[in-house]
Protein backbone atom coordinates (compact mmCIF):
# COMPACT_ATOMS: atom_id res chain seq x y z
CA UNK A 1 0.00 0.00 0.00
CA UNK A 2 1.47 2.75 -0.46
CA UNK A 3 0.57 6.60 1.08
CA UNK A 4 0.27 9.63 -1.23
CA UNK A 5 2.50 11.91 0.43
CA UNK A 6 4.90 12.68 2.99
CA UNK A 7 2.00 14.75 5.19
CA UNK A 8 -0.14 11.57 5.07
CA UNK A 9 2.77 9.39 7.10
CA UNK A 10 3.94 13.01 9.41
CA UNK A 11 0.17 13.71 10.13
CA UNK A 12 0.07 9.31 11.29
CA UNK A 13 3.32 8.77 12.78
CA UNK A 14 5.09 11.89 14.00
CA UNK A 15 2.44 13.49 15.28
CA UNK A 16 1.58 10.52 17.50
CA UNK A 17 -1.03 8.83 15.58
CA UNK A 18 -3.91 10.41 17.31
CA UNK A 19 -6.97 9.25 14.55
CA UNK A 20 -7.31 5.64 16.28
CA UNK A 21 -7.35 7.44 19.47
CA UNK A 22 -9.77 10.35 17.96
CA UNK A 23 -11.88 7.08 17.73
CA UNK A 24 -11.52 5.75 21.27
CA UNK A 25 -9.70 2.41 20.64
CA UNK A 26 -5.99 3.41 20.45
CA UNK A 27 -4.10 5.73 22.77
CA UNK A 28 -1.50 8.71 21.47
CA UNK A 29 2.14 8.30 22.52
CA UNK A 30 2.69 10.67 25.09
CA UNK A 31 6.04 9.89 26.14
CA UNK A 32 5.45 8.14 28.83
CA UNK A 33 4.70 4.87 26.89
CA UNK A 34 1.06 4.91 27.81
CA UNK A 35 -0.67 1.08 27.58
CA UNK A 36 1.00 -1.73 26.71
CA UNK A 37 -1.91 -2.98 24.47
CA UNK A 38 -5.41 -2.17 23.60
CA UNK A 39 -8.74 -4.43 23.42
CA UNK A 40 -9.56 -3.67 19.52
CA UNK A 41 -8.43 -1.06 17.54
CA UNK A 42 -11.27 -0.27 15.69
CA UNK A 43 -15.06 -0.68 15.43
CA UNK A 44 -16.35 -2.27 12.20
CA UNK A 45 -20.28 -1.15 12.38
CA UNK A 46 -18.37 2.41 12.69
CA UNK A 47 -15.06 3.04 10.80
CA UNK A 48 -16.56 2.83 7.19
CA UNK A 49 -14.17 2.91 4.33
CA UNK A 50 -11.70 5.38 4.01
CA UNK A 51 -8.00 6.63 2.54
CA UNK A 52 -4.73 5.69 3.94
CA UNK A 53 -1.88 6.78 1.03
CA UNK A 54 -3.21 5.06 -2.41
CA UNK A 55 -5.42 2.28 -0.35
CA UNK A 56 -8.70 1.54 0.55
CA UNK A 57 -8.84 1.45 4.51
CA UNK A 58 -11.70 -0.68 6.62
CA UNK A 59 -11.67 -2.32 9.95
CA UNK A 60 -11.21 -6.10 9.83
CA UNK A 61 -14.47 -7.35 11.09
CA UNK A 62 -13.18 -8.81 14.86
CA UNK A 63 -11.88 -5.10 15.21
CA UNK A 64 -8.48 -5.95 16.14
CA UNK A 65 -6.80 -5.07 12.72
CA UNK A 66 -7.12 -2.97 9.68
CA UNK A 67 -7.59 -3.90 6.26
CA UNK A 68 -5.87 -2.59 3.23
CA UNK A 69 -7.14 -2.80 -0.08
CA UNK A 70 -4.29 -1.12 -2.81
CA UNK A 71 -5.66 0.60 -5.42
CA UNK A 72 -4.49 -0.14 -8.92
CA UNK A 73 -1.63 0.94 -10.47
CA UNK A 74 -3.03 3.97 -12.01
CA UNK A 75 -5.66 4.68 -9.22
CA UNK A 76 -5.32 7.17 -6.59
CA UNK A 77 -7.46 7.08 -3.33
CA UNK A 78 -10.47 9.35 -3.27
CA UNK A 79 -11.64 10.01 0.41
CA UNK A 80 -13.52 13.17 -0.46
CA UNK A 81 -16.86 10.74 -0.59
CA UNK A 82 -18.08 8.31 1.64
CA UNK A 83 -17.48 5.45 1.00
CA UNK A 84 -13.92 6.21 -0.14
CA UNK A 85 -12.83 4.67 -3.45
CA UNK A 86 -10.46 3.91 -6.19
CA UNK A 87 -10.35 6.40 -9.02
CA UNK A 88 -8.42 7.11 -12.22
CA UNK A 89 -5.52 9.44 -11.54
CA UNK A 90 -5.41 12.65 -12.89
CA UNK A 91 -1.37 12.61 -13.82
CA UNK A 92 0.98 9.45 -13.52
CA UNK A 93 3.70 9.86 -11.51
CA UNK A 94 2.65 11.57 -8.19
CA UNK A 95 5.32 13.71 -6.90
CA UNK A 96 6.95 13.81 -9.81
CA UNK A 97 7.47 17.26 -11.65
CA UNK A 98 8.60 18.08 -15.58
CA UNK A 99 9.08 21.19 -17.32
CA UNK A 100 6.06 22.95 -18.81
CA UNK A 101 8.75 25.24 -20.87
CA UNK A 102 12.21 26.75 -20.48
CA UNK A 103 11.13 28.40 -16.95
CA UNK A 104 7.67 26.68 -15.83
CA UNK A 105 7.55 22.96 -14.35
CA UNK A 106 4.46 21.01 -13.81
CA UNK A 107 4.11 18.91 -10.80
CA UNK A 108 2.16 15.72 -10.11
CA UNK A 109 0.42 16.07 -6.69
CA UNK A 110 1.32 13.97 -4.22
CA UNK A 111 -2.27 12.05 -4.25
CA UNK A 112 -2.47 12.04 -7.82
CA UNK A 113 -5.71 14.06 -8.10
CA UNK A 114 -4.06 16.68 -10.23
CA UNK A 115 -0.87 19.16 -11.38
CA UNK A 116 0.64 22.21 -9.74
CA UNK A 117 2.64 24.53 -12.33
CA UNK A 118 4.97 27.09 -10.70
CA UNK A 119 7.31 29.59 -12.18
CA UNK A 120 11.15 29.11 -11.96
CA UNK A 121 12.92 31.71 -9.70
CA UNK A 122 14.53 34.74 -11.94
CA UNK A 123 17.62 33.83 -13.31
CA UNK A 124 16.98 30.18 -13.50
CA UNK A 125 15.39 27.95 -16.27
CA UNK A 126 13.22 24.43 -15.95
CA UNK A 127 15.78 21.32 -17.10
CA UNK A 128 14.36 17.63 -16.73
CA UNK A 129 11.79 18.75 -14.15
CA UNK A 130 14.12 21.08 -11.98
CA UNK A 131 14.69 24.87 -12.06
CA UNK A 132 18.38 25.83 -11.85
CA UNK A 133 20.73 28.30 -12.42
CA UNK A 134 21.44 28.95 -16.12
CA UNK A 135 25.40 28.44 -15.50
CA UNK A 136 26.53 26.25 -12.86
CA UNK A 137 29.45 26.41 -10.57
CA UNK A 138 31.59 23.60 -9.48
CA UNK A 139 30.32 20.46 -8.31
CA UNK A 140 26.69 21.39 -8.30
CA UNK A 141 25.35 18.15 -9.65
CA UNK A 142 22.02 17.27 -8.91
CA UNK A 143 19.17 14.81 -9.50
CA UNK A 144 16.46 15.16 -11.60
CA UNK A 145 13.29 13.95 -13.11
CA UNK A 146 14.58 11.38 -15.40
CA UNK A 147 18.37 11.07 -14.57
CA UNK A 148 20.79 14.10 -13.22
CA UNK A 149 22.45 17.00 -14.39
CA UNK A 150 26.33 17.74 -14.30
CA UNK A 151 28.45 20.56 -13.82
CA UNK A 152 30.94 20.72 -16.69
CA UNK A 153 33.08 24.02 -17.29
CA UNK A 154 30.16 26.03 -15.88
CA UNK A 155 27.90 24.39 -18.12
CA UNK A 156 25.12 22.06 -17.25
CA UNK A 157 25.24 18.57 -19.02
CA UNK A 158 22.53 16.25 -19.03
CA UNK A 159 22.25 12.61 -18.17
CA UNK A 160 19.16 10.07 -18.58
CA UNK A 161 19.16 6.94 -16.58
CA UNK A 162 18.49 3.82 -18.42
CA UNK A 163 14.65 2.65 -18.56
CA UNK A 164 14.14 1.11 -14.96
CA UNK A 165 16.88 2.95 -12.76
CA UNK A 166 16.69 6.20 -11.16
CA UNK A 167 19.08 8.39 -10.08
CA UNK A 168 20.47 8.17 -6.55
CA UNK A 169 22.43 10.52 -4.77
CA UNK A 170 24.84 8.37 -2.61
CA UNK A 171 27.14 10.59 -1.08
CA UNK A 172 26.27 13.45 -2.63
CA UNK A 173 26.95 12.29 -6.13
CA UNK A 174 24.33 11.50 -8.37
CA UNK A 175 24.39 8.03 -10.28
CA UNK A 176 21.59 5.92 -12.58
CA UNK A 177 20.78 2.90 -10.57
CA UNK A 178 17.96 0.55 -9.19
CA UNK A 179 14.87 1.75 -7.59
CA UNK A 180 15.99 1.59 -3.40
CA UNK A 181 12.03 1.74 -2.95
CA UNK A 182 8.24 1.76 -4.30
CA UNK A 183 7.76 5.20 -5.61
CA UNK A 184 5.52 7.03 -2.55
CA UNK A 185 5.16 3.70 -0.72
CA UNK A 186 5.63 3.15 2.74
CA UNK A 187 7.27 0.24 4.90
CA UNK A 188 7.91 -0.84 8.85
CA UNK A 189 11.22 -1.13 10.30
CA UNK A 190 12.66 -0.80 13.95
CA UNK A 191 8.87 0.79 14.94
CA UNK A 192 9.57 3.48 12.24
CA UNK A 193 7.30 4.44 9.08
CA UNK A 194 9.54 5.20 6.00
CA UNK A 195 8.01 7.16 3.03
CA UNK A 196 9.81 6.78 -0.36
CA UNK A 197 9.66 9.81 -2.39
CA UNK A 198 7.82 9.81 -5.97
CA UNK A 199 10.53 8.58 -8.08
CA UNK A 200 11.95 5.65 -5.92
CA UNK A 201 15.30 7.27 -5.21
CA UNK A 202 15.00 7.60 -1.55
CA UNK A 203 13.39 7.08 1.92
CA UNK A 204 12.71 9.18 4.69
CA UNK A 205 12.14 7.71 8.37
CA UNK A 206 9.25 8.86 10.65
CA UNK A 207 9.34 6.69 14.04
CA UNK A 208 6.13 5.80 16.05
CA UNK A 209 5.30 7.21 19.12
CA UNK A 210 6.01 5.67 22.70
CA UNK A 211 4.21 2.49 22.81
CA UNK A 212 3.34 2.11 19.12
CA UNK A 213 4.46 -0.42 16.73
CA UNK A 214 4.52 -0.26 13.22
CA UNK A 215 2.09 -2.53 11.17
CA UNK A 216 1.93 -2.33 7.32
CA UNK A 217 2.58 1.40 7.48
CA UNK A 218 0.68 2.60 10.43
CA UNK A 219 1.90 3.15 13.63
CA UNK A 220 -0.25 2.02 16.32
CA UNK A 221 -0.70 0.61 19.46
CA UNK A 222 -0.04 -3.38 20.00
CA UNK A 223 -3.71 -5.13 20.09
CA UNK A 224 -3.68 -7.57 23.53
CA UNK A 225 -3.48 -11.16 22.64
CA UNK A 226 -2.51 -10.72 19.09
CA UNK A 227 0.88 -10.94 18.12
CA UNK A 228 2.33 -8.63 14.92
CA UNK A 229 4.22 -10.14 12.39
CA UNK A 230 7.95 -9.33 12.15
CA UNK A 231 8.26 -7.40 9.02
CA UNK A 232 5.68 -4.97 10.14
CA UNK A 233 5.95 -4.63 14.03
CA UNK A 234 10.11 -4.84 14.06
CA UNK A 235 9.51 -5.64 17.65
CA UNK A 236 9.23 -8.67 18.67
CA UNK A 237 7.20 -12.02 17.56
CA UNK A 238 6.76 -14.65 15.00
CA UNK A 239 5.57 -15.09 11.21
CA UNK A 240 2.92 -17.86 11.08
CA UNK A 241 3.11 -18.08 7.61
CA UNK A 242 5.57 -18.20 4.37
CA UNK A 243 5.14 -14.23 3.11
CA UNK A 244 2.79 -13.84 0.45
CA UNK A 245 4.70 -13.77 -3.06
CA UNK A 246 4.20 -13.83 -6.32
CA UNK A 247 7.19 -15.60 -8.09
CA UNK A 248 7.97 -15.80 -11.92
CA UNK A 249 11.22 -15.96 -14.05
CA UNK A 250 10.93 -13.00 -17.02
CA UNK A 251 13.24 -13.28 -19.66
CA UNK A 252 15.32 -15.79 -17.65
CA UNK A 253 15.67 -13.42 -14.93
CA UNK A 254 13.83 -14.62 -11.38
CA UNK A 255 11.66 -11.86 -9.86
CA UNK A 256 10.15 -12.46 -6.40
CA UNK A 257 7.32 -10.23 -5.68
CA UNK A 258 6.31 -9.69 -2.45
CA UNK A 259 4.81 -6.14 -2.15
CA UNK A 260 0.79 -5.50 -2.11
CA UNK A 261 1.18 -9.55 -2.57
CA UNK A 262 -2.91 -9.95 -2.41
CA UNK A 263 -5.95 -11.82 -4.88
CA UNK A 264 -9.50 -9.36 -4.76
CA UNK A 265 -12.80 -9.55 -6.44
CA UNK A 266 -14.81 -7.21 -8.11
CA UNK A 267 -18.43 -8.47 -8.59
CA UNK A 268 -19.30 -6.44 -11.55
CA UNK A 269 -17.37 -8.79 -14.21
CA UNK A 270 -16.94 -11.75 -11.78
CA UNK A 271 -13.18 -10.44 -11.61
CA UNK A 272 -10.44 -12.05 -9.46
CA UNK A 273 -7.20 -9.83 -9.72
CA UNK A 274 -4.10 -11.54 -8.38
CA UNK A 275 -1.44 -8.41 -7.79
CA UNK A 276 2.12 -8.19 -6.41
CA UNK A 277 4.99 -5.88 -6.69
CA UNK A 278 8.91 -4.61 -5.87
CA UNK A 279 10.42 -1.66 -6.54
CA UNK A 280 8.80 -0.05 -9.75
CA UNK A 281 8.45 -4.05 -11.20
CA UNK A 282 5.14 -5.21 -10.55
CA UNK A 283 2.74 -8.32 -12.07
CA UNK A 284 -1.67 -8.22 -12.40
CA UNK A 285 -3.38 -11.53 -13.50
CA UNK A 286 -7.21 -11.11 -13.99
CA UNK A 287 -9.23 -13.80 -14.35
CA UNK A 288 -12.92 -13.00 -15.69
CA UNK A 289 -15.99 -13.93 -15.87
CA UNK A 290 -14.75 -16.37 -12.77
CA UNK A 291 -16.67 -17.05 -9.31
CA UNK A 292 -15.14 -15.82 -6.41
CA UNK A 293 -13.59 -19.28 -5.39
CA UNK A 294 -13.08 -20.84 -8.20
CA UNK A 295 -10.34 -23.32 -8.75
CA UNK A 296 -8.77 -25.34 -11.57
CA UNK A 297 -6.79 -24.83 -14.88
CA UNK A 298 -6.73 -22.48 -18.26
CA UNK A 299 -5.06 -22.38 -21.20
CA UNK A 300 -5.43 -20.43 -24.06
CA UNK A 301 -4.82 -23.25 -26.68
CA UNK A 302 -8.18 -24.62 -25.17
CA UNK A 303 -11.62 -22.74 -25.61
CA UNK A 304 -13.11 -21.58 -21.90
CA UNK A 305 -15.04 -18.92 -21.18
CA UNK A 306 -12.94 -17.30 -18.21
CA UNK A 307 -10.37 -15.38 -19.71
CA UNK A 308 -7.10 -14.67 -18.49
CA UNK A 309 -5.10 -11.88 -19.04
CA UNK A 310 -1.68 -10.42 -17.28
CA UNK A 311 0.03 -7.16 -17.25
CA UNK A 312 3.92 -6.61 -16.45
CA UNK A 313 5.67 -3.44 -15.33
CA UNK A 314 9.44 -4.35 -16.08
CA UNK A 315 9.82 -1.04 -14.19
CA UNK A 316 10.30 1.44 -16.84
CA UNK A 317 6.60 2.15 -17.02
CA UNK A 318 4.42 3.46 -19.71
CA UNK A 319 1.90 6.54 -20.27
CA UNK A 320 0.38 4.68 -23.14
CA UNK A 321 0.02 1.10 -21.55
CA UNK A 322 -0.44 -1.73 -24.11
CA UNK A 323 -3.28 -4.53 -24.92
CA UNK A 324 -5.93 -4.42 -22.67
CA UNK A 325 -3.24 -3.32 -19.68
CA UNK A 326 -3.40 -0.03 -18.62
CA UNK A 327 -0.12 2.22 -17.31
CA UNK A 328 1.84 1.96 -16.43
CA UNK A 329 2.35 -1.61 -17.62
CA UNK A 330 4.86 -2.37 -20.19
CA UNK A 331 3.75 -5.96 -21.55
CA UNK A 332 -0.04 -7.84 -22.15
CA UNK A 333 -0.24 -11.46 -22.16
CA UNK A 334 -1.06 -13.07 -25.46
CA UNK A 335 -1.30 -16.61 -24.48
CA UNK A 336 -1.17 -18.34 -20.79
CA UNK A 337 -1.10 -21.30 -19.00
CA UNK A 338 -2.48 -20.91 -15.10
CA UNK A 339 -3.48 -22.88 -12.28
CA UNK A 340 -5.31 -21.98 -9.24
CA UNK A 341 -4.41 -25.20 -6.93
CA UNK A 342 -6.26 -23.44 -3.88
CA UNK A 343 -8.86 -21.04 -2.91
CA UNK A 344 -9.81 -20.21 0.28
CA UNK A 345 -11.67 -17.40 -0.62
CA UNK A 346 -11.79 -14.59 1.42
CA UNK A 347 -8.94 -14.20 4.10
CA UNK A 348 -7.21 -17.35 3.17
CA UNK A 349 -4.87 -17.74 0.64
CA UNK A 350 -4.91 -18.56 -3.15
CA UNK A 351 -2.32 -20.34 -5.02
CA UNK A 352 -1.47 -21.67 -8.21
CA UNK A 353 0.67 -21.35 -11.22
CA UNK A 354 1.32 -19.97 -13.81
CA UNK A 355 3.11 -18.92 -17.72
CA UNK A 356 2.68 -16.36 -20.54
CA UNK A 357 3.89 -15.05 -23.62
CA UNK A 358 3.93 -11.55 -23.31
CA UNK A 359 4.57 -8.61 -25.90
CA UNK A 360 5.13 -4.65 -25.41
CA UNK A 361 4.04 -1.83 -27.70
CA UNK A 362 6.35 -2.55 -30.26
CA UNK A 363 5.32 -6.36 -30.38
CA UNK A 364 8.74 -7.55 -29.06
CA UNK A 365 8.43 -10.76 -27.27
CA UNK A 366 8.87 -11.48 -23.89
CA UNK A 367 8.36 -15.14 -22.18
CA UNK A 368 7.44 -15.35 -18.57
CA UNK A 369 7.77 -19.13 -17.17
CA UNK A 370 7.66 -20.95 -14.02
CA UNK A 371 5.50 -18.46 -12.37
CA UNK A 372 3.67 -19.41 -8.91
CA UNK A 373 1.62 -17.13 -6.48
CA UNK A 374 0.28 -17.37 -3.02
CA UNK A 375 -1.43 -14.34 -1.72
CA UNK A 376 -3.79 -13.14 0.15
CA UNK A 377 -7.58 -13.14 -0.27
CA UNK A 378 -8.64 -9.56 0.62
Amino acid sequence: MAFSGVDAVVGWAVRGACLLALAGFAGCGDGDGGEACVARLCDPATFGTRCLGASLWRCADDGLSHVFSPCNAQERCDGSVSPARCTVRACANPGVSTCVNAVERETCLADGSGRQRESCPSGESCRDGACVASNCIGSEDRCTTNGFLRCVSGMWQQTTCPRGEVCVAAGGVPACAAPRCVPNGVRCEDRKVYVCDGLGASEEAFPCADGEICVAGVCQRPVCGVVAPTEDASGGGEVIEAPAEIRLSVGGVVESLTLDAQATYTQVGRRLTLTARRGLKQLQIHFAPITEVATGAWDSEIFNPTKVTACWNDGGGSEAGVGDCEAPYTHASSTWKVSITKNGGLGARVEGTFAFDMADINRDPLAVRDGSFSVVYR
